[in-house]
């Protein structure tokens, strides 16, 4: 049997079973504690904000024009907003 053969949802679900197999393998590391309460800290203040954020592309312009605020010595504050974007 060709592979074109098979159901194209076969074929899907085949493909997925193998990224998921791969994933599996890889292992996904952990996450500490302290980064999960990080992660819901940052998503409590964007449901209460419910501000949208900025373009990924806009985002990833401001990271590349400026060194990382911890290379420099320097440790970020937070704006004040409950948007958690920092300035420094």
């Amino acid at each position: 049997m060709k592979i074109r053969e098979v159901p194209l949802e076969d074929r899907m679900r085949l493909v997925e079973d193998v990224r998921d197999s791969i994933a599996e393998e890889q292992g996904v590391p952990a996450i500490s504690d302290e980064q999960r309460r990080e992660l819901d800290r940052r998503l409590e203040a964007y449901r209460i904000s419910n501000e949208p954020g900025a373009p990924a592309m806009e985002a990833i312009e401001r990271i590349r024009a400026e060194p990382w605020p911890f290379a420099c010595g320097r440790k970020p504050t937070a704006t004040g907003t409950a948007s958690g974007r920092y300035t420094h």
